[in-house]
């Protein structure tokens, strides 16, 4: 049962009360809570919870408390409060806390501000005319991380035109030969990686592990693990 505004009667004896469903206006409606003191029954209607039916839009100014919360068009609302919640668009909040245990895409990324534009996969180094760029020196270990394409977690996502993958699974240019499991530093080819050479080595030139095979010297677009080795 609805009411259309917020208007306040009392019904002494009601031998039938009839409900018109009404789902196409657009309008808001208050529920009707029925409150039950000793022997007296009333029907109560909050202002600050309306709802709208031809938008299907359920709105509050107050708080949400709910075991389980499933939604599946808009949910409005200054507080949720809930155990567990279920929503099959996308959650937008300027403050959200809460712990994660799964994510869609594989990297960790933050952004930067490079000298130009690179596509994703790119290796990139600290320098040039802005924070990051690519080098074209082999075992550079000014290496700052591989242009990411759908991070799992961005940060600083209002700074820099770039975002880089700095820990995590993601696509990069590679020059082979790999193999699964070999340590890629920076290569003479601007932006792409290669097969670290022992006697090049230095602390920090490391930009991540080989995840496929390239069995000759050609430039492929591989899946690596970034970071730190």
């Amino acid at each position: 049962m609805a009411y259309i505004g917020n208007q306040v009667s009392s019904i002494t004896t009601a031998a039938q009360v009839t409900n018109t469903t009404t789902n196409t206006e657009n309008k808001s409606v208050f529920l009707a809570f029925v409150d039950t003191q000793g022997t007296t029954t009333t029907l109560e209607t909050d202002s600050d919870l309306a709802y709208n039916p031809s938008t299907n839009l359920l709105t509050t100014t107050g708080n949400v408390n709910a075991s389980h919360l499933n939604a599946t068009t808009t949910l409005q609302s200054d507080v949720v409060n809930a155990v567990t919640g279920t929503f099959t668009g996308n959650v937008t909040a300027s403050h959200f806390v809460g712990t994660a245990t799964q994510a869609i895409y594989a990297d960790l990324a933050e952004n930067y501000q490079a000298d130009d534009t690179y596509e994703p996969g790119t290796v990139l180094v600290f320098g040039g005319s802005a924070e990051v760029t690519a080098t074209n020196k082999t075992h550079d270990t000014r290496v700052a991380g591989v242009v990411s394409t759908n991070p799992a977690y961005l940060m600083n996502k209002d700074s820099g035109n770039t975002s880089l993958g700095l820990t995590g699974r993601l696509p990069c240019l590679v020059k082979g030969p790999v193999d699964k499991g070999t340590l890629l530093v920076t290569s003479a080819t601007p932006g792409v990686a290669q097969a670290l050479n022992d006697a090049y080595y230095k602390p920090g030139c490391v930009i991540g592990k080989s995840m496929n095979t390239i069995t000759n010297s050609s430039v492929e677009l591989i899946e690596i693990a970034v970071g730190r080795f």
